[in-house]
């Protein structure tokens, strides 16, 4: 159900504070320490020269693994109070961190607010997740997504999946031609592509997996209208311009240049709440883990009534047996 025995495979402090969290939630006693970390680590790396070898910057030399994992953890305890404070606020974090920042501990009541934290943290951890309940994750991730966007635009705004996950029955189906069509008809904009250039079985989304726009209840064009595409994986930074004015430019006419946003179920931050690595923003909107909590303003009844909701309560329960 859920595998942490593989650690994660670049030095971000994020991707290894949401790596505690994991370890945390399915320890049998419900918390790990600093300690916890250094130990289960520095065992790994003797087990398995790979982890070294694929995590440089956080594992220097062999002679110098516990040093550098100690420093490395400190850092990793600091993100993840930076987390406990922001969080908090908005009644979601379902983890508590002890005042010497050596131990964070899993809340012993989880509600529904903590659980959709929950949900986040393994959208952004598929790689440990097995495949069955990965797919229900980031189905559900676009579902929630579209509802974000939804609360950055008025409310007479139109916001429709036009990904592959949405159902046959949604307002874009058919194949990719027929998706460009019914778009280009919402957005009173002309289709630019030769038929010819696509496939008809080509059922797929042209990288597009969010649009939304504001009608302005006339039949010129020039609507403000936003494209976006939904990452749950690492190269999220590429699948940015999937969704851009450059991408969809050769497929349709604009008469407004349209704003490209990315969701991603990431806490994409460094410890002061500044953007991990500000350089894979590349004329996007991020929406991240914490701008999700912001737009969804504390009402997260919805999600007790998505299928995975289940499934989270079932993670919870699991225990990972460390013998």
């Amino acid at each position: 159900m859920l595998s942490l025995e593989r650690t994660p495979r670049n030095s971000d402090i994020h991707v290894w504070s949401d790596y505690i969290e994991l370890l945390c939630l399915i320890s049998p006693d419900r918390l790990v320490s600093t300690s916890d970390i250094v130990d289960r680590l520095s065992e790994v790396a003797d087990l398995d020269s790979t982890v070294l070898e694929n995590n440089l910057e956080v594992f220097s030399t062999v002679d110098e693994t516990s040093n550098e994992l100690e420093r490395k953890t400190v850092d990793w305890f600091r993100h993840l109070e930076f987390r406990s404070g922001v969080f908090d606020k908005y009644s979601v974090y379902p983890f508590v961190i002890s005042r010497d920042r050596n131990t964070l501990y899993c809340k012993s009541e989880l509600t529904t607010e903590h659980k959709f934290y929950i949900f986040l943290l393994l959208a952004s951890n598929l790689r440990h997740v097995q495949k069955s309940i990965a797919f229900r994750i980031t189905r559900t991730f676009e579902h929630i997504s579209q509802l974000a966007l939804k609360r950055c635009l008025p409310d007479f705004a139109e916001v429709h999946i036009f990904g592959t996950s949405g159902t046959s029955v949604g307002k874009y189906h058919g194949n990719l031609w027929n998706k460009i069509n019914l778009l280009a008809t919402d957005l009173k904009e002309q289709v630019r592509v030769n038929p010819d250039k696509l496939s008809v079985h080509n059922s797929g989304d042209g990288g597009l997996d969010l649009v939304g726009w504001v009608p302005m209840y006339d039949d010129a064009s020039g609507l403000l209208t936003v494209l976006g595409q939904c990452a749950c994986t690492e190269d999220w930074v590429s699948k940015q311009h999937s969704s851009s004015h450059g991408a969809w430019n050769g497929k349709l006419s604009f008469t407004s240049l349209p704003c490209n946003m990315i969701f991603i179920p990431f806490c994409f931050r460094d410890a002061n709440g500044n953007w991990a690595r500000p350089q894979d923003i590349h004329h996007s909107i991020v929406i991240d883990r914490i701008r999700f909590m912001y737009l969804l303003q504390n009402d997260y009844s919805f999600f007790a009534q998505e299928s995975i909701y289940q499934e989270i309560d079932n993670i919870i329960t699991f225990v990972e047996n460390l013998v």
